[in-house]
């Protein structure tokens, strides 16, 4: 029996019955690949939910203290993640007139109350590491909207 060597064909003459190039779903399994995304939502909710947790406890905290005018005027507006949870920005405007205060007085004041502002977050919220506070004075009365802004990170 004579032995026939097969000629092996290269790339170029043929097109292989494989893919031509790899795709980003090639080696996955399709059930992992093609299931939904659940987590997707909840990493949002967890920031919403530690959001208004911080929220509420910087209203008491702020609205608590009988001692400081200034403290007790100031409201919070909003607090959201700046860029993620490990960093709060705290948005808060005074219901005094802006004639009464000055932004950096008021930025001041915060700066001077951030260790037990976040004291009292880390008593009120179940986190392993207490965020960060930036905080960012809205000047004008509660409603109304103003110009300038002063802010402040801790």
């Amino acid at each position: 029996m004579s032995r026939k060597k097969r000629k092996q064909k290269s790339s170029s003459d043929a097109e292989s019955p494989h893919a031509g190039k790899l795709n980003e779903d090639d080696g996955v399994d399709p059930r992992y690949y093609f299931a939904p995304d659940r987590r997707a939502g909840s990493d949002h909710r967890k920031a919403r939910q530690l959001c208004r947790q911080v929220t509420d406890t910087l209203h008491f905290v702020l609205h608590g203290d009988g001692s400081n005018e200034l403290l007790n005027s100031l409201s919070v507006i909003s607090v959201q993640p700046a860029p993620d949870t490990s960093r709060l920005l705290v948005l808060v405007q005074s219901d005094l007139p802006m004639t009464e205060l000055q932004p950096d007085e008021v930025v001041n004041l915060l700066a001077s109350q951030a260790g037990r502002l976040r004291t009292e977050i880390a008593r009120s919220i179940n986190r392993k590491k207490t965020p960060q506070l930036l905080f960012q004075f809205l000047p004008g009365q509660l409603g109304h909207d103003s110009g300038s802004r002063g802010s402040l990170s801790t």
